[in-house]
């Protein structure tokens, strides 16, 4: 059997054309915009009139991809340079606006003897915050010679919805490069980021990460600072990968919405473990989140069933 071509690489995850094509995305789509479950039951028999479905509510209403990485060619490649491909993917989409992630922990990650994606040293000082630097630049030349808009405000989007040229939002997932340096965040914001993602697979001062030892019990006391900095800037502030307990607290502090832009959170293995790979994409996260938290906004589940829902 020939082997399939992997598409899309995201957060330790190899998506081929097949599992692609098998996500119940289009239909989903169209029945959650437009209120109704006649697309998703349509979508098994007829995928074409499923598709022209997704493809009309595509042209009706603005379409975000809330985390990408623009496969292994882009933003997280370190030989690749910026190319027109990700604005001809999202063309033929039909996809108006991706939040492009920037990984600055990227240099440290690899499969550990679990063959789980972990960090596998500690960064040395101002390493991630090099990084982070570099593919800022990187951005700056995809957007200057490439046909991609940056979106940093409310009405770029829009633009780019309305006269169908592609656009990004600036993401970066995980701010383990700050060291304690809030001035950090000022910096990228001028620089055009305008989601931040608190923790990723490297151990930080900010909070708890899913797949790493809990050493915080949630989120700590500078983590609550990041988040009103954060506010401030007008910079969404990002809970994906943090433990249920970080989340939860990120909650409390919050005075404006959160979002939770992949895998919502899963509980911790036994006696304070990382759960498995599979427990961390168990949608357990609205059933347990305190009614008193604050908004929070999430769109992907897990790579096999991705979805768009509102607590």
């Amino acid at each position: 059997m020939m082997q399939e071509e992997v598409l899309m690489y995201c957060c330790g995850h190899a998506l081929t054309q097949h599992a692609w094509r098998e996500r119940p995305v289009l239909g989903s789509l169209g029945s959650r915009l437009m209120g109704t479950g006649a697309p998703a039951r349509t979508a098994a028999a007829h995928p074409q009139a499923s598709l022209a479905v997704a493809e009309q509510v595509l042209r009706d209403h603005i379409s975000v991809d809330v985390h990408t990485h623009a496969g292994p060619h882009g933003l997280t490649s370190r030989t690749a340079r910026p190319s027109p491909d990700l604005g001809r993917s999202m063309h033929a989409g039909g996809l108006a606006i991706l939040c492009l992630a920037d990984v600055p922990d990227g240099p440290l990650l690899g499969r550990n003897a679990q063959n789980v994606l972990t960090a596998l040293r500690p960064p040395e000082p101002g390493l991630l915050w090099h990084v982070h630097l570099e593919r800022l630049a990187w951005v700056d030349e995809l957007v200057a010679k490439h046909g991609i808009r940056r979106a940093l405000t409310l009405a770029d989007v829009t633009a780019a919805h309305q006269l169908r040229q592609p656009a990004i939002i600036m993401d970066i997932e995980g701010l383990d490069f700050l060291e304690g340096k809030l001035e950090r965040l000022d910096e990228s914001y001028q620089r055009g980021v305008r989601t931040m993602q608190l923790v990723h697979y490297t151990p930080n001062a900010i909070g708890d990460f899913q797949m790493g030892a809990v050493t915080h019990n949630g989120l700590t006391p500078f983590g609550a600072e990041v988040i009103q900095a954060c506010h401030t800037l007008g910079v969404v502030v990002d809970v994906a990968h943090g433990t249920e307990a970080m989340v939860t607290q990120a909650l409390r502090v919050a005075t404006k919405p959160l979002l939770l832009s992949i895998r919502p959170c899963a509980g911790r293995g036994p006696k304070g473990r990382p759960p498995s790979p599979s427990g961390r994409s168990r949608p357990r996260t609205r059933a347990r989140l305190p009614r008193a938290a604050g908004p929070l906004a999430s769109g992907i589940s897990s790579p096999r069933s991705r979805s768009t829902w509102r607590v």
